[in-house]
């Protein structure tokens, strides 16, 4: 990602995936490098998952909810239909133009 993209980030549902991954490892009583062991990272990729900077891997998110035990959670809120922002700055069709 280049600058100024961390606000884009935040709106990502990688964003929320991060914040509950953080919740989960931590309620496990596991560090970044414990996790990432745990799963085959390197413990800044799981750094930069938690932060929703980097977009997670499928098959990383199965280890994840494995290993963190979540029955799916992990993989749940990627899965989850989010609302896309309407755009308020398009003009009303004319509809002379259909006619």
């Amino acid at each position: 990602m280049t600058g100024g993209s961390a606000g884009a980030a935040a709106g990502a549902p990688w964003a929320e995936f991060g914040r509950r991954l953080r919740s989960l490892r931590r309620a496990a009583g596991l560090t970044q490098l414990q996790l990432g062991l745990r799963v085959g990272y390197h413990h800044s990729a799981v750094s930069k998952l938690e932060a929703g900077l980097r977009e997670p891997p499928v098959g990383l998110v199965r280890r994840l909810d494995a290993v963190l035990e979540t029955d799916g959670e992990l993989a749940a809120i990627l899965a989850e239909p989010r609302e896309v922002p309407r755009r308020t700055d398009r003009f009303p069709a004319d509809p002379a133009l259909f006619a």
